[in-house]
């Protein structure tokens, strides 16, 4: 059962706003609204800094990130038994790669990013004061990418990666005497797709080689 909302009509909202060293700053806005038997939330967050990773060197060359994040759900009592909540999740995260001084000195430049995206719907029912039943779908899609600019140097890489997943349940839960059952089933779907190559731009630093010999120059994968 979903009992953390808020139940007390009308409008209720909370802003957090925050700020640090490395010009880093981050918002949090969210509020929710209470009419009758049903219940609107939404919240929203942004951060921003120039020290994201940890960098190969102390002056903290390309470190700069960003992400943003979105939570909405609408709920609604169509009675004291049954329950139907909706909600919607999306979640990105935009980086710099940290370089050295020999790669920033070149000019390179390479970013990364990732995103979520989740919708789920929920319907609970009350049978009885001892009997629950509930149904449940979501969609979640996840993806991740890297690219480099031409100076990107010793190693030009690139990637792009991604992962849906759908899922459902469905459930009977109860309570006899001292026992406590619950009986359902659940389905899963899910599929990876993945895009990554590399190009070695330099295979030395001042006559010293920084690869294996047998490792390939170029590499293409997409499956």
């Amino acid at each position: 059962l979903n009992t953390t909302r808020n139940t007390s009509p009308g409008f209720h909202g909370v802003y957090i706003a925050q700020g640090g060293s490395f010009d880093t700053l981050s918002s949090y806005l969210s509020g929710q609204y209470v009419a009758g038997k049903t219940t609107v939330s939404a919240s929203g967050e942004g951060f921003v800094t120039d020290r994201y990773l940890d960098p190969p060197a102390t002056t903290n060359y390309t470190n700069h990130a960003s992400s943003t994040a979105f939570n909405g759900s609408i709920e609604h009592d169509f009675n004291d038994t049954n329950r139907l909540r909706v909600s919607l999740l999306n979640q990105q995260t935009w980086l710099q790669v940290p370089d050295d001084l020999l790669q920033e000195q070149a000019g390179q430049r390479q970013d990364r990013t990732s995103g979520a995206t989740e919708g789920q719907v929920s319907y609970q029912h009350v049978f009885s004061p001892t009997l629950l039943g509930s149904i449940r779908g979501s969609i979640r899609d996840v993806s991740a990418s890297l690219c480099s600019n031409p100076l990107s140097t010793p190693v030009s890489a690139s990637q792009d990666r991604g992962y849906r997943e759908g899922y459902w349940d469905a459930s009977m839960a109860g309570s006899a005497v001292r026992n406590e059952w619950k009986a359902g089933t659940q389905g899963r779907y899910a599929s990876v797709n993945e895009r990554f190559g590399y190009d070695i731009v330099a295979d030395s630093i001042d006559g010293v080689p920084i690869f294996d010999g047998d490792l390939p120059p170029s590499f293409r994968f997409r499956g």
